[in-house]
């Protein structure tokens, strides 16, 4: 038991000691006290957030001062640069070779710089950057991030025209374009390559197109890493303003305010075998055979807005061939890389000696997860207790701003539990912040049985800014549980999604819309039988002397075929496979002299090793160590990483000195599917119309500082804080106030 502290009893034997009036006296006191310390501080925070949203205007020069940029209101509003993109794929094999157009347009009559942070596929080995002025070329260089910052801020200075890319996250990347001139045009191409995921008979493309509105947790304000974006750094999210762009939100009447960002996309499938089939998912297209035997896909209609994920479909008519198959590449310097891509064998066998399992259902009811994808988690998730067996228990976990659960633990799946729990589904509404880390404790909470396979199913679309903390915890915690992830909506987090699921020994599926819950599930539950192999290895030849990537291999389940890059001296001799399917060792033996030459595997191997490296983080290793690791790799093979950046400087200047620079950010489209009601809290006390009046002002402005008003629910609020702050200070003073009487009439005696 905790005992009173000498403070509170002085203070509540001295007020009991005072006289009625005394303390009708002391209450005025601290009524006067408290509204004059919260008027200072509203006016220190209103002051605080006029200082945090000027210097959010990023990148800032090595100095912190912006002499040649804008920082007084314009007299006329100035509009950020209007965006279109082109994305052009190259598919050849498993390897997927992108060029992504960005086209900065300035309409108005005045010097820009533009911000625009956009999505990427998390396994994109970004490598190139080229900026487009008129007729001229300028490529761009990988640099250590620090250098290249500083490289582009000496060009805005010195009025040059110069690009920076930079990674937020192994999915969100940064554009920044200074000095585009009055009513012209600076196109940027970045230029990556990535592995194709081959899942359940068929390569699956899948192109982000927007970043969602991120939920930031953490309760203590930070400086932090400046941005443009409208979030406020954390001590949980310290680069919080970079990774939240402000948000575009369309009228209904579109001509006078669409949809924003429009991008076109342009795929080519060069697999050298027939394809059986071309589909996608998620938006309307058209397919059309070229003479030279490649496949063209576009979508319909040509142009459409960036609001969801691009995916796409499709498979050679005899699947994979083989049970292995090997790609190679030499590079420049003569070094040998090499990709292959492993079958499992058949899982029939395996999930007949499946065992009981403890399974827990962790469903997010984040207001981000309202229309749709609320509507696509009932569904996964009912769909998911109609697969539970008799010989399964299992229990449900909801999360918003906090987590609790339907059952005190998990509960054999009888007809009355199940009944129960499907009731509990058909309820769940989607409303407040998105505390994955509040449900990840109640489910991983040491319970379970050995004999029993224990699994966690995570439902969320991931919209946070904290995955590090998230997978650290489950890379920590996550004992002898597998931890299944389900992506839901139209841009989940795919990040978070994956490496969760890699972490937690378990898999990812996604799912889009209610109507794909049943087949996707159903595809689910082939998986949580039980791994196809465990317990992966791969051992090459002496001669090759290989550097392998991932060390240590996840566990391989119906569907998903391994994928291993290596760095190899010598393509002489044979390669094995191996692993347990079930009880039983199996293995199988690949030539390496059968490798096929394909481009991109030497930067897919190098961003493989990168990815690996970064994850040493999450089991404490030193982040100094691991970023001068990262450099060598990224620098040696020219990749944008989270050390590194890609910059490109016109060398001719352009602006002159006395001409004005306004710095703008570029707004992003809300993700298809999702909501203002549920994305969004009543903070601003004001209709929806008038929240998208606002919006559509500060758009048209140029500036991020009326998206303030729009805080997404369950977000960190500085005047609450500064409310408790406030309190705080004030039992403070009374306490010293009346200690210091009592002791006082103390010595006096």
């Amino acid at each position: 038991m905790r005992h009173p502290s000498r403070a509170s009893n002085v203070f509540s034997n001295t007020f009991a000691a005072l006289s009625p009036w005394g303390r009708v006296v002391v209450i005025l006191l601290f009524s006067i006290t408290a509204v004059m310390i919260l008027s200072v501080s509203a006016a220190l925070a209103q002051s605080s957030n006029a200082l945090m949203l000027t210097s959010m205007q990023e990148p800032h020069n090595a100095e912190g001062k912006e002499d040649e940029i804008s920082s007084a209101e314009p007299p006329a509003p100035i509009a950020a640069p209007v965006l279109a993109t082109e994305i052009e794929i190259d598919i050849a094999g498993p390897v997927a070779r992108t060029a992504v157009r960005q086209l900065f347009v300035n309409q108005a009559d005045a010097w820009l710089e533009g911000t625009y942070v956009f999505p990427l596929p998390e396994t994109a080995a970004v490598d190139t950057l080229r900026m487009l002025v008129g007729d001229r070329v300028i490529e761009g260089v990988v640099k250590e991030k620090e250098q290249a910052r500083k490289t582009f801020e000496a060009a805005r200075k010195q009025g040059k025209r110069a690009s920076l890319v930079t990674q937020e996250r192994p999915n969100i990347f940064t554009t920044h374009v200074t000095n585009i001139a009055p009513l012209s045009t600076i196109a940027v191409e970045i230029g990556f390559q990535e592995t194709l995921r081959w899942e359940n008979g068929h390569y699956e493309l899948r192109f982000p197109t927007v970043v969602g509105p991120r939920y930031i947790p953490g309760q203590n304000p930070v400086i932090g890493v400046g941005g443009s974006g409208v979030g406020a750094n954390t001590d949980q999210v310290p680069d919080a303003e970079r990774i939240t762009p402000p948000l575009h939100v369309p009228s209904t009447d579109a001509p006078v305010n669409p949809p924003a960002n429009p991008v076109v996309f342009d795929v080519t499938l060069d697999m050298g075998v027939a394809l059986g089939g071309i589909e996608s998912p998620s938006h309307a297209i058209e397919v059309t055979e070229l003479n030279d035997g490649r496949t063209r896909v576009r979508i319909q209609g040509g142009t459409v807005p960036a609001d969801r994920d691009f995916v796409l479909h499709f498979a050679p008519q005899a699947g994979l061939k083989t049970a292995v198959n090997l790609f190679k590449e030499t590079d420049q310097a003569g070094q040998t890389y090499l990709l292959a891509l492993v079958q499992p064998p058949d899982p029939e066998t395996v999930r007949a000696s499946a065992q009981a399992r403890d399974v827990v259902f962790i469903v997010d009811t984040s207001g981000s997860m309202d229309g749709l994808s609320i509507k696509g988690a009932r569904a996964a998730l009912l769909k998911a207790l109609d697969g539970l067996r008799p010989m399964d228990r299992f229990n449900i976990v909801r999360f918003s701003e906090s987590a609790s659960s339907l059952f005190d633990q998990v509960q054999a799946a009888t007809p009355e539990a199940l009944s129960r729990a499907r009731a509990y589904t058909q309820d769940l509404e989607a409303d407040g912040g998105t505390e994955i880390l509040s449900a990840l404790k109640l489910a991983l909470d040491g319970r379970y049985q050995s004999s029993r396979v224990r699994q966690v199913v995570l439902l969320t679309d991931g919209s946070v800014g904290n995955e590090a903390q998230i997978i650290a915890y489950i890379r920590r915690m996550r004992g002898d549980a597998r931890i299944f992830t389900i992506g839901i909506g139209s841009a989940p987090n795919t990040f978070l999604m994956n490496k969760a699921a890699r972490m937690g020994r378990g898999t990812f599926t996604y799912i889009s819309t209610p109507d794909e819950a049943e087949s996707k599930i159903a595809a689910l539950y082939q998986k949580l039988e039980a791994p196809v192999l465990s317990d992966l290895r791969a051992q090459f030849p002496v001669q090759a002397r290989a550097e392998a990537w991932p060390k240590t291999m996840a566990d391989l389940y119906a569907g998903e075929p391994l994928v291993l890059s290596a760095r190899v001296q010598s393509l002489d001799g044979v390669v094995t496979f191996g692993g347990m399917r079930g009880a039983r060792d199996w293995q199988m033996d690949a030539d390496l002299s059968d490798a096929r030459p394909a481009k991109g595997i030497a930067k897919l191997w190098a961003r493989r090793k990168i990815e690996e490296l970064m994850e040493r983080t999450y089991v404490g290793v030193d982040a100094g160590e691991v970023r001068l690791d990262v450099l060598d790799v990224a620098l040696a093979h020219q990749l944008v990483s989270k050390y590194t950046s890609l910059i490109a400087v016109d060398a001719t200047p352009a602006r002159t000195g006395d001409e004005t620079l306004h710095q703008t950010a570029l707004p992003t489209n809300l993700p298809h599917g999702w909501t203002l009601k549920g994305l969004f809290g009543a903070v601003a006390k004001t209709t929806p119309g008038e929240l998208l009046r606002r919006e559509q002002d500060v758009m048209r402005a140029g500036s991020t500082q009326g998206v303030a008003l729009l805080r997404a629910k369950g977000a960190t609020m500085a005047e609450l804080q500064l409310m408790l702050g406030a309190f705080s200070i004030i039992a403070g003073l009374g306490v010293l106030v009346l200690a210091r009487r009592r002791f006082g009439r103390g010595t006096a005696t």
